[in-house]
């Protein structure tokens, strides 16, 4: 009896490169997305499992295995293993390798119904691996992913691209489980002073630096509204933030909280008025975002501050948040600081908090975002 066409039967697996149940790992953004999205595989009625592709985490083994002639290094499932399965959904890896798609053939070799989905979380991805440190993974993974086609029945996409390295995209969203994000509870503070946000594995494309010299700017002139920067995260674009910080004088108008999550990342939210989002992505060539982060931000119902143009906002736009130029000038803080004083007279903190999170059940919940795939699954 065939059952394809029946989500109760279908049998799936999500390959991953992290372990999402790690009890001893701060959970990444991109790692709770990774749950959230089989969960809803699972809430649609599949019978969807994560499955490990451990890679390599030290930077000489990621150099190593960028190499050419050299494995990719990734713990690929035996074929074995996935042999009941009647989907594969699969992130894409840190890049495409013959190992990948040697494996993506024995497994459709073996199972020619099963389908196969291939998230780029990212498109376009070059202008972000061709870096000092990923410029080898990126050679190997241009001469490789023009075989995609071959394996790969459809690439989920979060760029509006209709197809992608030859093959047809779905479209999907980044969604979040407002069930498990608490709205923040807005404190009643000082008027005098506005505090923003700002969560992340901080890179060049989040564009921070663009807020700190508008800070820089604002506080060399004379200001009634202090504005107090709270970065909270690690990542490589650290250091030159303490430096950009330091040499600008703003050591008491920029905390660095260091990672945080849980009651700690909670009790920062409550206190902040603002977030922000990305503000650098054209420098990767992105000019409309999907990040994890927004969906953050409008579940917490903070209202944020982004550059360039956000997917769920081209239907219904969230006025309380403020678009601000995709390029690298300064960030005008003068202006944000109107803006800010303006919504809070208008709206005020409590309720722009609930305004914020409906939108965000309405735009960004997880069976929202993946409905695209899961009706993609269903179809015998």
């Amino acid at each position: 009896m065939d059952v394809r066409g029946h989500s109760k039967n279908l049998k799936g697996y999500y390959l991953h490169y992290r372990d999402i149940n790690d009890p001893n790992a701060v959970i990444a953004g991109s790692d709770q997305k990774v749950k959230d999205q089989i969960s809803a595989f699972n809430d649609a009625g599949f019978r969807c499992s994560f499955l490990l592709c451990q890679q390599p985490e030290s930077v000489v083994k990621k150099i190593i295995t960028s190499l050419p002639g050299f494995s990719d290094g990734v713990e690929w499932p035996s074929v074995d293993t996935i042999a009941d399965a009647d989907f594969l959904y699969i992130r894409r890896p840190r890049f495409i390798s013959r190992d990948f798609i040697s494996f993506l053939k024995e497994f459709k070799h073996r199972m020619p119904k099963a389908k196969v989905i291939l998230e780029i979380p990212t498109y376009p991805y070059d202008l972000e691996m061709r870096t000092p440190k990923t410029y080898l993974a990126y050679l190997r993974d241009k001469a490789n992913r023009q075989r995609l086609y071959e394996t790969v029945d459809r690439i989920a996409d979060l760029s509006g691209t209709d197809a992608i390295f030859g093959i047809e995209t779905l479209q999907i969203i980044n969604g979040v489980d407002l069930s498990r994000i608490s709205p923040r509870k807005a404190k009643s503070k000082n008027r005098q002073r506005i505090d923003v946000i700002c969560v992340a594995y901080f890179a060049l494309w989040h564009g921070i630096d663009r807020f700190i010299e508008g800070m820089r700017e604002y506080y060399q002139k004379d200001c009634d509204t202090d504005v107090v920067l709270h970065l909270v995260g690690a990542g490589n674009e650290i250091p030159k933030l303490k430096r950009m910080v330091s040499d600008s004088g703003l050591e008491e108008h920029i905390i660095f909280h260091g990672e945080r999550d849980g009651v700690q990342l909670d009790a920062i939210y409550d206190f902040c008025d603002y977030a922000l989002a990305s503000l650098g992505l054209h420098r990767i060539g992105i000019s409309r975002a999907s990040t994890l982060k927004t969906r953050e931000y409008l579940a917490k119902g903070i209202p944020f501050i982004y550059s360039g143009s956000i997917d769920v906002f081209e239907n219904e736009w969230l006025q309380y948040c403020i678009q601000v130029s995709a390029d690298d000038s300064p960030i005008d803080i003068d202006r944000f600081v109107d803006e800010c004083i303006k919504v809070s007279n208008e709206v005020g903190q409590s309720k722009l908090v609930n305004v914020i999170r409906d939108y965000a059940a309405r735009n960004v919940s997880v069976e929202a975002a993946m409905k695209n795939v899961v009706e993609y699954i269903k179809v015998g």
